[in-house]
C-alpha cells in the first residue's frame, strides 16, 4: 500500500518558533583544497614495537596534523585541510568524493608522509611537536582501565589535549629521532604527564561545550578533539566526574569511554552530558565541511520522504495483528560513518532490504550536522519500506539525567529543545529511547518533554537497558502541548541470539512463532493487537529449518562474527522472520503501527486532532473547513465504545479528506449503528 503524506501544520510554542535551530557539534568551513595522505593502512613503524598502519606512532602524528589543518581553517581563515586516506572504509570514499562535488574542493595526493609534516610546516599549522609515551598495559581497546597498573599511560590524551594550545603535531618519545630530522622542534614533552595535571593546569584553554572521551591506545578522533580544541581524558574515574562537572549542561561527549557501556553512559546521563558512539571515525572535521542548508536542501535529508505514514488513508482490516520491526543501536555514528552503507549483505546493502517495512535507527541530528553527505545517500537511496527513527540526539538514560546537577534545573528539557526543530527539518515524527527503567518517573519526564516540545510527534518507541523488552509490549500515555495523548510503546519481542532464556527473546523463528499466537481475531481493540520487536544490529544467525525447532537458527559461535555464506544479521534474519509469519499478521512501519494505536486507543481525541491538522492547512477548501468543523462537534458528543464505532468515526473523517462529502448534510451522525462503507 503506498501512502501519502500530511504535512500537519499544528502550532508550535512560542519558545520554540522563537529560537534558533542550534548546532552542538561543531561544523568546519568549506576547505578549497583536501590533501589527502598515503594510505594509513601503510603507515611504517618507527621503532621497534611500533605496529604501524592505523593504529601505530605514525597514526597519531597525522591525526594531529589534520586536526591542526582544520583548527586553522576554523580560527584563520585557512583554506585547507588534510585528509587521511583510508580505502579500507569504502564509505569514506563515497563521502569525500560528495564533499569535492558540493564544495568545488581540489583534492591533491601527498606522496609520502615525510611530505605531509613539511606541507604543515609551510602552512604554518605546525610550529613543532609534543612527546608522549604510548599506553603500555595489557588491555584492549576502549576496554577497562586499572589506574594503578604502571604500565598505564594516557599522556597521548594530554599531547593531544596540549597540540592546538602550541600549535604541534604529537610523536611518541621513541620515534622523536626521526622528526627532529624533519627539522620540527621539541615544544612540551608531556611523557610523563597524565590527564589530571593537563586538566588541573590549563582546562582554561579547552572549549566546555564538547568533550573526547578516548582511549590512548587509539589514534581516532584526534583530529577533531584538536579542531574544536576539546579536552581528551578516559575511564569511568574520578578525574572524569570533575570534568563532566566542569563542562556546560547537555555537552555532547565524542568518541566512547572505557569498559561497561551501562556504567559510563549512566556517569555521562547523571551530569546531563551525552554520547555519539564516534571513536573509530577519521576525518570528520573534513566530513563537517558540508553544511545542511547551505550545501545540501533539508529536503534532500530526509530518511522518510518516501516512507511517511498519511494516517487518513490507512484501511481498517479485520482479523489482523499489526507488527513492526526496528534495528537497534542506530545512535552509533561511526557505524553509519564506516561500514553501515556498503557492507556486503548485511544492513544497508542486505539482500533483501525493501522487501518489507522496517525500521532503521540512525543518528540523523547528529549526521544532519557532521555527515550531511552520508546521510544525503541514505536519503537518496531508502526505499518506501525503509523508514528512519532517530534517538534523541544522542544515547543517555533520561532517568538519570541531570541528577549530579543542580536539581532547580530541567536539564532534559532543555535537551530536548535542542533537537526538536532539528527533527522536523529532518521530517522525523518517531523517536526511540532507552532507559535504565523505561516506566521511571525520570523516563516518564523525557517522554512528557518530547511530546510537548515536538508538535510533529507521533510516538514514542521505549526500550530497556536490559533488556531491551522488558515492558513486553506494554503502552504508557503522555500529553502533548495541545492536551493529547501521545503513546510510549514498548517492544514485545526482541530478535537477539543467545537470549532464547529471556522472555520474548530470540531467533528469528522463535519470534516469528510467538508474534502469530499474538490476538487479531475481529477488529483491534487492545494494545495486544499491536507490537513492535527490536532486532538486534549485532546478533548473528545462520539460515536453517526451523519448522521443528525455533532454535535451529542459534549460532553457538558468537565471536569472532562468522563469515559463513548462509550466517547473516539484522535486516535477513528479520526477513526470514517475516517470512514465517502467518496471514493475519501484516507488518507496517512504526509510524504507521503508532498512528494506528492512537486512532484505535485513543480514538477521541485523535480523530479530533487529525480533522484540526486539515482544517488547519492553508489550501483547505471553506466548505471542506466548515465540514471538518461540523465534525468535530460530532466527536465530541460520539458515542466511541467499540471498535466498529471507531472505524465509523474514521471512516467519516476519511471520506471528508477526500472530499466523498462535500456537504454538511451528507455527514451522518456518528453512533455505533452508523452505516458501514466498506
Amino acid at each position: 500500500m503506498r501512502y501519502g503524506i500530511i504535512v500537519f501544520m499544528v502550532v508550535m510554542s512560542l519558545a520554540t518558533a522563537q529560537a534558533a535551530m542550534q548546532d552542538y557539534l561543531v561544523k568546519m568551513p568549506a576547505p578549497a583544497t583536501i590533501y589527502v595522505t598515503p594510505n594509513i593502512d601503510d603507515f611504517p613503524a618507527l621503532y621497534d614495537g611500533d605496529r604501524g598502519g592505523s593504529f601505530g606512532a605514525w597514526s597519531f602524528t597525522m591525526m594531529s596534523l589534520a586536526g591542526l589543518a582544520a583548527l586553522d581553517a576554523r580560527e584563520n581563515g585557512g583554506d585547507a585541510m588534510v585528509w587521511v586516506h583510508s580505502p579500507g572504509i569504502a564509505s569514506y570514499t563515497l563521502i569525500l568524493d560528495d564533499i569535492v562535488s558540493r564544495t568545488g574542493a581540489t583534492t591533491v595526493s601527498l606522496s609520502s608522509l615525510e611530505e605531509t609534516i613539511k606541507l604543515g610546516i609551510e602552512q604554518g599549522w605546525v610550529n613543532g611537536y609534543i612527546l608522549y609515551r604510548a599506553d603500555g598495559s595489557d588491555r584492549g581497546m576502549y576496554d577497562k582501565i586499572n589506574l594503578n597498573d604502571p604500565a598505564y599511560n594516557n599522556s597521548a590524551n594530554v599531547a593531544t589535549n596540549m597540540a592546538a594550545e602550541l600549535g604541534a603535531v604529537i610523536v611518541e618519545e621513541r620515534a622523536e629521532s626521526v622528526f627532529r630530522a624533519m627539522g620540527l622542534k621539541p615544544l612540551l614533552d608531556v611523557s610523563d604527564k597524565d590527564e589530571r595535571w593537563c586538566f588541573e593546569n590549563h582546562r582554561g584553554v579547552f572549549t566546555r561545550k564538547s568533550l573526547h572521551l578516548l582511549d590512548p591506545k587509539a589514534p581516532h578522533m584526534r583530529d577533531y578533539a584538536i579542531a574544536t580544541r576539546s579536552l581528551c581524558v578516559f575511564g569511568v574515574t574520578p578525574l572524569v566526574d570533575e570534568v563532566l562537572q566542569w563542562l556546560e549542561p547537555n555537552a555532547p561527549t565524542l568518541g566512547w569511554n572505557a569498559g561497561d557501556e551501562h556504567t559510563f553512559v549512566e556517569q555521562l546521563s547523571r551530569f546531563a552530558h551525552f554520547t555519539t558512539a564516534s571513536n573509530w571515525i577519521m576525518n570528520l572535521p573534513v566530513m563537517s565541511a558540508v553544511s545542511a542548508g547551505r550545501d545540501v536542501d533539508w529536503d534532500a535529508l530526509q530518511v522518510n520522504r518516501r516512507s511517511q505514514t498519511d494516517p487518513l488513508l490507512l484501511d481498517w482490516p479485520e482479523d489482523t495483528h499489526f507488527t513492526s520491526f526496528v534495528l537497534s543501536d542506530g545512535d552509533n555514528v561511526q557505524w553509519f560513518l564506516g561500514n553501515f552503507i556498503n557492507r556486503p549483505n548485511a544492513y544497508w546493502q542486505a539482500d533483501n532490504r525493501g522487501a518489507f517495512p522496517f525500521g532503521w535507527t540512525m543518528p540523523v541530528s547528529h549526521l544532519s550536522q557532521v555527515g550531511v553527505s552520508l546521510l544525503a545517500h541514505l536519503a537518496r537511496t531508502a526505499s518506501p519500506n525503509d523508514q528512519a527513527l532517530t534517538f534523541p540526539s544522542g544515547y543517555y538514560y533520561p532517568d538519570a539525567y541531570g541528577h549530579g546537577r543542580d536539581p532547580q534545573t530541567d536539564w532534559y528539557s532543555e535537551r530536548v529543545n535542542m533537537f526538536g526543530q532539528r527533527m522536523a527539518k529532518l521530517g522525523m515524527r518517531v523517536v526511540i529511547n532507552i532507559a535504565e527503567d523505561w516506566t521511571s518517573e525520570g523516563a516518564m519526564h523525557g517522554y512528557r518533554c518530547f511530546a510537548q516540545q515536538i508538535p510533529e510527534l507521533v510516538g514514542v518507541l521505549a526500550m530497556q537497558y536490559h533488556p531491551y523488552n522488558a515492558g513486553r509490549g506494554a503502552i504508557r500515555w503522555v500529553e502533548n502541548a495541545q492536551g493529547r495523548p501521545i503513546p510510549v510503546v514498548s517492544p514485545r519481542f526482541a530478535i537477539w541470539s543467545g537470549l532464547a532464556h529471556i522472555e520474548n527473546n530470540g531467533p528469528p523463528a522463535l519470534v516469528a512463532n510467538m508474534i502469530n499466537e499474538q490476538p487479531h481475531a475481529g477488529l483491534p481493540e487492545t494494545e495486544e493487537h499491536f507490537d513492535w520487536t527490536i532486532v538486534h544490529a549485532w546478533s548473528y544467525f545462520k539460515r536453517a529449518d526451523a519448522a521443528n525447532d525455533p532454535l535451529a537458527e542459534e549460532l553457538k559461535q558468537r565471536h569472532p562474527w562468522p563469515r559463513d555464506e548462509f550466517v547473516r544479521n539484522a535486516y535477513e534474519p528479520t526477513w526470514w522472520c517475516v517470512q514465517r509469519l502467518a496471514q493475519h499478521v501484516r507488518v507496517v512501519t512504526p509510524e504507521e503501527l503508532l498512528w494506528r494505536i492512537r486512532i484505535q486507543l485513543k480514538p477521541r481525541a485523535t480523530l479530533d486532532a487529525l480533522a484540526e491538522d486539515v482544517a488547519a492547512r492553508l489550501d483547505t477548501p471553506i466548505y471542506q473547513q466548515n465540514l471538518l468543523a461540523a465534525y468535530q462537534e460530532k466527536i465530541s458528543a460520539a458515542v466511541l465504545d467499540t471498535p466498529e464505532a471507531v472505524r465509523n468515526a474514521f471512516h467519516w473523517l476519511q471520506d471528508i479528506y477526500l472530499a466523498k462529502i462535500i456537504l454538511p448534510e451528507e455527514l451522518p451522525e456518528i453512533i455505533t449503528g452508523a452505516s458501514m462503507r466498506y
